[in-house]
């Protein structure tokens, strides 16, 4: 292997790592604004509705953009296999085979599921849709145990 692929396969590695870096950074910052959102809503300092709402909003904006970079990861995964198939002679074809080059070819891309289809990926599915069901579940067993009440008496009715 020449020292310009090790380069290469070097600078890759760098993308791959700050988009994994930045995939778990979106869930630490999803959790943190959740709490304080939380909190805020289980002092009363915000309006039950509108926590919901916020809180639910923000779950579904920091999910899409977990899928977003979960996709560019896997893309450039790709890039990366791509260069080692061809310096290992693996692959014949260079076909979007540039030295360097940074930008995914639209072959690159299109081997790649869209953002919506990763956002319900196995990892992501689980870490977000647990985030929903805590969400609704934890407003409405702390903040609103009357609700709770309520729905015991509706199902529960002798």
């Amino acid at each position: 292997m020449k020292e310009e692929s090790i380069k290469y396969l070097e600078l890759l590695q760098g993308v791959i790592t700050r988009m994994a870096n930045t995939l778990s950074q979106t869930h630490r910052w999803c959790l943190t604004l959740l709490a304080a959102l939380w909190t805020l809503i289980c002092k009363g300092s915000m309006p039950f509705a509108a926590g919901i709402t916020i809180t639910s909003i923000i779950i579904i904006m920091f999910w899409g953009l977990a899928g977003f970079y979960l996709r560019y990861q896997k893309i450039f995964r790709k890039k990366y296999d791509t260069v080692v198939a061809v310096d290992f002679g693996l692959r014949n074809d260079k076909d979007g085979y540039i030295p360097f080059e940074l930008t995914p070819t639209e072959r690159e891309r299109d081997s790649v599921s869209c953002v919506a289809r990763l956002m319900f990926s196995k990892t992501l599915l689980w870490i977000y849709g647990i985030l929903m069901i805590v969400n609704v579940s934890l407003v409405l067993m702390v903040c609103k145990p009357s609700f709770i009440k309520q729905l015991a008496n509706l199902l529960f009715r002798d």
